[in-house]
């Protein structure tokens, strides 16, 4: 089942190199054969590379180069003409970047070997042109094996987006040299002019032998590829892809599969080596039937194990180094003669849909008429239409009427079998209870504004001052997706963070996925709907990439989960500029939907607007909001902590009633655990009550009012401290309290003079009230001297918003 986009993009930096110059270049690999190869200071590709190279971004010089033959007005018209060529060769010539194209197949061009940044692999087309008679592409490979290799081998995806009719030389001519050196290049005619169908991606292959000459540990390897020129057409189009350099070793099986495998009639069953060489391939055997089609990997997998698949298997890994035969792998398949179980059934957020969840695949030729399907409890419900999914072990039932919120219900049928024909009990009666409407209503998206544009990491959200008990914005969406509340990309520099609990309606094991711009973090509970078990799932360190497949920081590993539980999970992420959006979904491992066509989850895997009745057990307020007296102007804090037996995320909504009022009225951006009321006046407020209303997926609830006294501001300001900015002219004063902006915003009301000769004072320009009246900046007409202790005064007449003077002058 695939549990319920769009986002920022990233252009592409596009290198455009002038054509002449390209055209210079490989004079300079001819013509300069005395230059050092030391020189270049190659960082090169280190080999083996373990991985094959995709070209994910474009590739460094260091690793790829390319440059152009120049045929004199010719092009090169035979293979031993252009071999020739290539021994005039040295391999410091070859230094130019590829130049970065974003075209879907490559066009005509003159000059050398390209980096397509849409496709992602490197691309040739020459033209007709006898100046550029071929173009080339050097890569540099540095023997990191720890050990002289007397073997490598090279592979890759060759492929040709664009044909030509007639061909001068088809493919590429593919050489390598130990030294760069002219007269050193060794052709490899397994690489060389091979021709592939057009859109016929094919794997091309090479063992060098170097036992005559081995590759010194720590030193370089030059592989040269030549596409030529055609003589009065431009030539086909050629590309390469996933690159892999090895130094092969002789295979070796360290983990031998399972000696005995027992399945289940109509179950998978599988068979796994470990095998350790480079590079390795497997071909799979069963004793008396000879080799296996297409199983040739470390695994061989049956879906639906039939009586005909018991028997003895084994494996052969190899190379050409040689083979090895792993153990024998005894498979024991039990015909299958128990009846399908039904797992559990669960209603949904919608409550039109009923979820029937079996433990082993039905068949879906024996699935019952509608009419037959009796639905028993309130509402007198029939089924609308019915579906399978989850490969046929999940029958989702539709309801013509809507559930009744917070009932019993029972389903009754027969007639379903599994694929070895054994019949459900007749007749099977499954329960279920439906939703309940949730408070909570879905997914909790708030919003913290005022953050840095150019540095997007989540330091900036958590660390900042609002977070989390501030946000600017709340907002409660549908999906895990916040284009519902922001559908563009105006808005820029804040931090987001969404909360809800994702309810599995199909039990099993589900990876989850995050895709941001820019940087963000997934957490979940995988235990239950409480946030204080959440842990660190996946990340995006950086931006914009879709959802991923595994193994990738933005994906997790599988989670055991059951239907109809909910489980907690939390999403935030920093924005910047430019496109902002931060998404997550989820998949059930054997569902083969590509990770990049998931939807963020939505609807009743958020639990949008209902939830199964008891998701996270009983709400209750564990400290209710108590009443407060302060002083004016000061700010009072209520706070209130609410409670669920199985844990639960919680929001709030804080209501303030006027002293004297006769309704509580919802404080806008009040959403959180805490609530600061700002300054106070007691004329104003002292008197007003407030109150929280707190909503769960398990219920809402009302605390108990608080009352705010405010008495009446009798405490003199004082100083608090004085700073001399960087600008050294500009003096900052902070005091306790707001201060009156007449008084305190008058240059008479301050002095700041030697603090041992106070007939010595600097001349105050303007005094400037910041920082909601609570500092003052003094700006001098000249600087402090350097080394001279000043002391700043404020005369005892300034006083704060409600008159209370400073008493005598404060410094």
């Amino acid at each position: 089942m695939n549990p319920q986009s769009d986002g920022g993009s990233m252009k592409p930096t596009q290198t455009k190199t002038p054509y002449r110059t390209m055209n210079r270049l490989f004079c300079y690999a001819v013509c300069a054969m005395a230059l050092g190869l030391t020189s270049l200071g190659r960082a090169a590709i280190s080999v083996p590379t373990l991985t094959p190279i995709t070209f994910d971004t474009a590739p460094a010089v260091e690793d790829w180069s390319t440059a152009v033959f120049n045929g004199g007005g010719t092009t090169f018209q035979t293979p031993a003409v252009l071999d020739a060529f290539v021994q005039q060769t040295n391999a410091a010539g070859i230094r130019w970047p590829l130049p970065t194209v974003s075209e879907a197949t490559p066009s005509t061009f003159a000059g050398g070997y390209r980096y397509n940044s849409l496709n992602r692999y490197i691309q040739s087309r020459p033209t007709t042109s006898g100046t550029n008679a071929a173009c080339a592409l050097m890569a540099t490979l540095r023997n990191d094996s720890g050990s002289e290799a007397t073997t490598v081998s090279i592979t890759y995806t060759f492929n040709k987006p664009v044909g030509q009719t007639d061909d001068e030389l088809p493919g590429w001519h593919v050489y390598y040299s130990l030294t760069g050196q002219p007269g050193s290049w060794v052709k490899i005619p397994a690489l060389s002019g091979v021709d592939v169908a057009v859109n016929t991606p094919t794997t091309l292959t090479a063992v060098l032998d170097l036992s005559a000459t081995p590759w010194q540990p720590g030193s370089l390897m030059y592989v040269l590829w030549v596409d030529d020129n055609d003589e009065g057409q431009t030539d086909a189009a050629y590309t390469m892809d996933n690159v892999l350099f090895e130094v092969p070793t002789p295979p070796s099986i360290v983990t031998q599969p399972p000696a005995l495998t027992t399945v289940l009639q109509n179950r998978p069953f599988s068979l796994s080596v470990v095998a350790a060489g480079v590079p390795l391939n497997y071909q799979w055997y069963k004793v008396g039937v000879g080799p296996i089609d297409g199983a040739t990997g470390p695994t061989y997998e049956v879906r639906y194990a039939q009586l005909s698949d018991a028997g003895t298997y084994y494996v052969e890994v190899f190379n050409a180094l040689g083979r090895v035969r792993s153990s024998d792998a005894v498979v024991v398949v039990n015909a299958d003669t128990e009846p399908p179980q039904v797992r559990q059934a669960v209603g949904s957020a919608s409550f039109d849909q009923i979820t029937i969840q079996f433990n082993e695949e039905i068949d879906t030729n024996t699935l019952p008429d509608i009419v037959d399907i009796i639905i028993d409890g309130p509402g007198g419900l029939g089924v609308q239409s019915l579906y399978v999914t989850n490969n046929n072990t999940v029958l989702v039932l539709l309801t013509d009427l809507a559930q009744q919120p917070d009932a019993d219900y029972s389903v009754t049928f027969a007639g379903i079998t599994d694929l070895a024909g054994n019949p459900v009990a007749d007749p099977t009666v499954v329960q279920f209870h439906s939703w309940v409407p949730s408070p909570f209503g879905g997914v909790v998206f708030q919003v913290y504004t005022n953050l840095s544009t150019s540095d997007n990491n989540l330091r900036q959200l958590t660390n900042n001052i609002n977070y989390p008990y501030v946000p600017a914005e709340t907002y409660v969406l549908t999906n895990l997706n916040t284009r519902d509340a922001y559908p563009d990309d105006s808005h820029e520099g804040y931090g987001g963070r969404l909360r809800c609990l994702f309810i599995p309606l199909v039990s099993g094991q589900y990876r989850f996925f995050i895709r941001s711009d820019d940087a963000s973090r997934l957490y979940l509970n995988p235990t239950g709907p409480g946030p204080e078990g959440a842990i660190l799932v996946a990340e995006e360190p950086g931006c914009c990439n879709a959802f991923l497949e595994p193994p990738a920081t933005q994906t997790s590993e599988p989670f055991e989960l059951q239907a109809g539980r909910g489980y907690y999970v939390e999403a935030i992420y920093k924005e910047g500029t430019g496109g902002d959006y931060c998404q997550v979904a989820a998949r059930l491992e054997g569902d083969p939907t590509p990770a990049a066509s998931l939807p963020p989850l939505g609807g009743s895997y958020v639990g949008f607007q209902a939830v199964p009745k008891g998701v996270v057990g009983e709400v209750s307020i564990l400290q209710q909001p108590t009443s407060i007296e302060v002083e004016q102007p000061a700010s009072a804090t209520f706070s209130v902590v609410a409670q669920s037996t199985l844990g639960s995320p919680f929001v709030y909504q804080w209501q303030k009633k006027e002293a004297g009022g006769a309704d509580f009225v919802d404080i806008p951006n009040a959403t959180t655990e805490r609530y600061s009321t700002g300054p106070t006046l007691a004329a104003e407020d002292d008197g007003d009550q407030y109150r929280v209303i707190v909503r769960s997926p398990g219920g809402e609830l009302i605390s108990e009012p608080a009352t705010l006294t405010v008495r009446p501001d009798t405490t003199p300001p004082v100083v608090l401290g004085a700073q001399l900015l960087a600008s050294g002219t500009t003096i900052l004063l902070s005091f306790s309290e707001p201060m009156d902006p007449v008084l305190a915003g008058d240059t008479l009301s301050y002095k700041v003079c030697e603090a041992y000769n106070m007939d010595v004072c600097l001349d105050i320009q303007t005094a400037t009230l910041t920082n909601a009246n609570q500092a003052v900046l003094l700006e001098l007409l000249t600087p402090p001297t350097p080394g001279v202790v000043y002391r700043a005064v404020v005369e005892e007449y300034v006083t704060d918003t409600v008159g209370n003077p400073m008493g005598h002058p404060r410094s």
